[in-house]
């Protein structure tokens, strides 16, 4: 692909490029969790498969409710926040990222439909647990994000934070909280 948009050039014709590329594209998600690239294309068997990881995983962290996620995954484990406290690592600068159009966002949902799926079940079941959690839920994260903020500032300040390389932050972090 030698286009500047790589993204609306594969998805204009995704045949062309899936025989040349030596990894599953599709679902990855669902391949990832033990299905074939054939079998996350079959309805009932990627339903199925998300009833039978909902019975049998206690809890899934979603990217997009990280923060969220890892509060539930705290009151499961019986941890202290200062066990879930965390620096993103990996996340790209806004000049790599990809402006979608509507249309390649829509063809992308439809590419992976089943891992869409597979991620609306869960929120769902991260809502629900939420629910659960009670009314203190959200004063609790909003205590959690505030420390998280603190320790990031007092650690490595706000300064070095985008130029920090992965695995020195997570280092100068928990040398942080130790000391």
């Amino acid at each position: 692909m030698s286009t500047k948009d790589q993204i609306s050039e594969f998805l204009r014709n995704p045949q062309q490029y899936t025989n040349t590329i030596p990894w599953n594209n599709r679902n990855g998600q669902l391949f990832d969790l033990g299905l074939s690239s054939t079998q996350t294309l079959d309805e009932e068997m990627v339903n199925e498969t998300i009833k039978t990881l909902h019975k049998e995983i206690d809890v899934v962290l979603i990217t997009a409710y990280f923060d969220e996620s890892l509060l539930i995954l705290r009151d499961l484990l019986c941890w202290s926040v200062n066990d879930i406290l965390y620096m993103s690592n990996g996340i790209r600068s806004d000049n790599r990222r990809s402006n979608l159009t509507s249309t390649d966002k829509d063809k992308i949902l439809e590419w992976n439909k089943s891992d869409l799926n597979l991620y609306l079940y869960f929120k769902k079941v991260l809502f629900n647990k939420i629910r659960q959690y009670g009314p203190c839920f959200k004063y609790h994260l909003q205590e959690f994000l505030k420390l998280q903020n603190e320790t990031l500032e007092k650690c490595i300040g706000k300064e070095q934070f985008p130029t920090c390389i992965e695995g020195e932050c997570h280092r100068v972090l928990h040398s942080c909280l130790e000391g």
